[in-house]
């Protein structure tokens, strides 16, 4: 679903545009599907896919032909056509980056842009401050191929195989770092990007606009009142920019603080807004769910709650499908939701999630000190591990002192200086723009998806409020309590507690001094948790068995004996661990074609829905 574009660097475009054809686990996710080839040469192609509600627009001047994937928020159609134009220009003038720099950071806005200069023959492609749309590329010296589906980027460039590098730190991360992908050659599009391609010359060229620099703390001088207040008024704006003049306004509504923030300004706007809430087929978050009802009725706000199902094969192939491994396939019974809400409120709803909220509002910063740029990659590694280095090693064959080198290349080059603040540019934006991003780009193949913790306004000043405001989340209680009064009194389901509460005290006390030594923590939990007995607990222990054992394509990229060993331990690893390791071998057995055999399944042997 999305844009796709095609160029040839040298020669022609071979043949005709090839017919949409959507696969079949898309093909149930909306009612009706729209296809068409949008700009047409003899060295580029540039069509799209997707459903009626889906924002995708463009226009014609006598100099450009421009086009626009999502939305610029709080602009009408005029004032959207003329910022385009303002890029246009921008994007063409000898200093393109600098000039582009004001434009971009003008702009509140999910998208990525797509514009022609017909005097020059010349493409520029730009993306938002965020990269909330993930696009992806694929150039060699012939081709070169941007599309939002990195299925798309397969279908039209010669590379298919996994990259090793990546499947490595896939392991111990969850996602690969920086503009890597699970694929060879196939890259993302940074936030902030200008992408030009200059067809005359054969050449193109990638370069950053603006970098998040996390280093300024202006706002330390604030007093804690003041700054929350500030963070009100450009939140409540952000939320109003954001809403659907055209459908239904649904807030995805849990126990935490982040959504309730949100719900609070979709009350506020008297737009016929909702809340909805999930749970989940296990109950795990029946303390999420029950704080849920109780936010709802206290902003007054129509609730919705579904009851989901264990997912069932095709919803987990069609994830595979849809993310190729950017999301986990643990989150594939969420798919069971978004489509209840499609069919509850129409694809033409605007979905808002409270991604961000953590890192904006929360402590982004490390719970122990970092002296050195060393102390900053083993803290790194020990917070966000999910296989330790030595197994991911072990699996992909990618020796650990290069994982750490790759590791600490992208750290090095993030624009702080102080360890604890490129610590916290890894934490608000490498995650981000990996797993929350393609997180709300999984919700927007049913309908448009948003989250106000993204307007650049509120970003900004709420990253340069100073540290000790958010410890105990000081700032946060403050922020809700002028939000909406009451709010923050309400329990937060994480700690099953209010803010300010004793017991939210000691609890959070207890978790920070866990969070100094997070490798230690990792160990006793493992040691002291009770062993699980849910019959019904939805992980295909025995598919991956049987994945491993039916499967010759899984040894072209994890090592077999370390492969056979993890299998015989199966039983010691974490959850998380067993849907990483389920990820990379179903996507190992979707690329390759040796594997679509019978005996190779998803879903086999462990009580999913038939």
């Amino acid at each position: 679903m999305g844009s796709l574009l095609v160029c040839a660097l040298t020669g022609k475009l071979a043949g005709s545009p090839p017919q949409a054809c959507l696969p079949e686990t898309v093909r149930t996710l909306t009612q009706t599907w729209e296809a068409r080839t949008v700009w047409q040469g003899d060295q580029y192609r540039l069509s799209y896919w997707k459903y009626d509600a889906y924002p995708i627009c463009s226009f014609e001047t006598q100099d450009f032909f421009l086009y626009l994937e999502g939305r610029l928020y709080g602009l009408s159609t005029s004032q959207v056509r003329s910022k385009l134009l303002h890029l246009a220009h921008a994007a063409a003038s000898p200093d393109a980056p600098n000039a582009l720099a004001g434009c971009l950071e003008d702009l509140d806005g999910d998208f990525l842009i797509f514009i022609f200069n017909k005097t020059t023959n010349t493409i520029f492609v730009i993306n938002d401050l965020f990269a909330r749309l993930p696009a992806y590329y694929y150039q060699d010296r012939h081709t070169l191929v941007i599309a939002r589906n990195i299925d798309q980027v397969l279908e039209n460039s010669p590379k298919t195989c996994l990259d090793s590098m990546s499947l490595a730190q896939y392991l111990v991360f969850g996602f690969p770092l920086g503009p890597r992908t699970l694929f060879q050659d196939i890259y993302t599009l940074p936030p902030a990007s200008l992408l030009t391609i200059d067809l005359p010359q054969s050449r193109a060229t990638l370069a950053p606009v603006l970098r998040h620099n996390l280093e300024d703390k202006k706002y330390a001088v604030q007093t804690l009142a003041v700054n929350a207040g500030h963070l009100v008024e450009l939140f409540r704006s952000a939320c109003a920019r954001r809403l659907g003049a055209a459908g239904p306004n649904v807030v995805s509504l849990s126990g935490g603080l982040d959504s309730r923030a949100v719900a609070a300004c979709l009350s506020q706007a008297h737009q016929g807004a909702a809340a909805a809430s999930f749970l989940d087929y296990q109950g795990d978050n029946h303390g999420d769910f029950q704080v849920a009802r109780q936010v709802a009725a206290h902003l007054h706000l129509p609730w919705y709650s579904f009851q989901l199902a264990p997912p069932r094969e095709q919803e987990v192939d069609a994830l595979l499908h849809l993310k190729q491994g950017a999301n986990s396939l643990e989150m594939s019974f969420i798919l069971d939701f978004l489509a209840r809400l499609q069919r509850t409120f129409g694809a033409d709803l605007t979905y808002f999630t409270g991604d961000g909220g953590g890192d904006t509002l929360g402590e982004s910063r490390p719970y122990r000190h970092l002296g050195s740029f060393p102390d900053l990659l083993h803290y790194l590694v020990q917070r966000y591990q999910i296989f330790p280095l030595e197994v991911a090693a072990s699996l992909t064959g990618v020796p650990a002192q290069d994982l750490l080198a790759a590791a600490a290349d992208l750290v090095a080059a993030y624009p702080e200086t102080a360890p604890a603040r490129k610590y916290q540019h890894f934490f608000c934006m490498e995650v981000a723009v990996k797993q929350y991003n393609e997180g709300e780009d999984r919700n927007r193949q049913y309908f448009w998806s948003v989250s106000p913790f993204y307007a650049l306004p509120f970003f900004t000043y709420a990253l340069a409020c100073p540290d000790h405001q958010k410890l105990g989340l000081r700032l946060y209680r403050t922020f809700l309590d002028i939000l909406s009064p009451g709010l923050s009194r309400l329990p937060y389901a994480n700690w099953g507690a209010p803010l300010g509460s004793l017991k939210f005290a000691c609890l959070y006390a207890a978790k920070s001094l866990s969070r100094i030594r997070p490798d230690l923590t990792r160990r006793l939990k493992r040691l002291l948790a009770p062993p699980t007995n849910h019959t019904h607990q939805f992980f295909p222990s025995q598919a991956l068995k049987k994945q491993v054992l039916a499967s010759p394509c899984l040894t072209a990229y994890l090592d077999e004996a370390a492969l056979k060993n993890l299998m015989q331990n199966i039983d010691t690893l974490s959850v998380g661990q067993k849907w990483t390791l389920f990820t990379l071998t179903s996507l190992m057995g979707e690329v390759s074609p040796r594997s679509r055999t019978p005996e190779f399944s998803l879903m086999k042997s462990h009580g999913a829905r038939p």
